[in-house]
């Protein structure tokens, strides 16, 4: 990731997919993501490459439980899509959430 060119907001960094509602798919898996300014990249261990357009998304959340499943004391980082809700579990929510969310709006504001 970090060979691609990009300028990143946030990682490279581990962290986890927690699944879908829809189109990304639901099996769970490991991996490094990675913050731009317009996508938020998923690069699982063992699989496809996860590219999120931040201007797809309508909001970032911390939830409890995603998918009706709960982990003690781990939160999600849940996206809130045009076409689906995505989770992800990241080493800091708090700064995953304050660096998104202004990104979304901007996204949204210049489509």
């Amino acid at each position: 990731m970090q060979r691609s060119g990009s300028c990143f907001v946030l990682g490279p960094e581990v962290g986890s997919y927690r699944g879908a509602t829809s189109q990304y798919g639901r099996a769970k898996c490991d991996g490094v993501i990675a913050l731009t300014e317009t996508t938020l990249i998923f690069l699982p261990y063992i699989g496809k490459k996860k590219e999120i357009l931040l201007k797809e998304l309508r909001a970032a959340e911390i939830s409890k439980k995603f998918l009706g499943q709960y982990r003690a004391g781990v939160q999600v980082l849940v996206l809130h899509g045009n076409t689906c809700d995505i989770g992800f579990f990241v080493q800091d929510i708090d700064c995953w959430l304050s660096a998104v969310t202004p990104l979304i709006q901007r996204s949204r504001e210049v489509s």
